[in-house]
């Protein structure tokens, strides 16, 4: 019986320091949100902070299960989605939002510099289409972690799917910061 009270005191503990790293972590990162200079959200960082909510949901649902409030393996595997699905990927794709056409940028016209035919880094960038991708991509992990906490088969397709098309629009976006440049008067996507 003893092993069995030491184990439950060493997944409390390290439960509860995990959930108040995460809790510091989302401070900090919600901090950056609110005074950063820019204050519109572009895509990538708008996918971040979608992203961050996720983390928190996550953060809830893990101590629910921790604590023995919440149970069973659909909670167990909505709790994985909404880390790994909905947190990590997203973040990481947000992440990769932002540094990718600049990189692209830095790579294909940083010497041509102060020419006045060189495009800036947000040309590059498909925003209709990275929004789009967001929105799908957001929509599709709540809509499968949703459904498979409730055992809805149909949901749960249903939300992969919409995650998939999210996945295909930022391919798309990928694909496009290979391609030339859109020349003057040429309509964006």
């Amino acid at each position: 019986m003893g092993a069995i009270w030491q184990g439950r005191v060493a997944l409390l503990a390290g439960g509860g320091i995990t959930a108040a790293a995460i809790l510091l972590y989302l401070y900090v990162a919600s901090r950056y949100y609110r005074l950063r200079t820019r204050r519109e959200l572009d895509p990538g960082l708008s996918l971040t902070a979608v992203a961050h909510a996720f983390l928190a949901a996550a953060t809830v649902l893990g101590l629910g299960l921790m604590l023995g409030i919440a149970q069973g393996p659909r909670l167990l595997s909505a709790y994985g989605l909404l880390g790994i699905l909905g947190w990590l990927s997203l973040f990481v794709a947000g992440v990769y939002f932002r540094i990718l056409p600049l990189l692209t940028w830095m790579h294909r016209f940083s010497g041509r510099i102060g020419r006045p035919d060189t495009p800036k880094v947000g040309d590059l960038v498909k925003r209709r289409l990275c929004w789009a991708s967001h929105g799908l991509l957001a929509t599709g992990v709540g809509t499968l972690t949703v459904s498979v906490a409730a055992g809805s088969p149909a949901g749960a397709a249903t939300g992969a799917a919409v995650f998939a098309l999210g996945v295909g629009g930022m391919l798309i976006q990928y694909a496009s910061l290979a391609a030339p440049p859109r020349r003057e008067g040429e309509a964006a996507l």
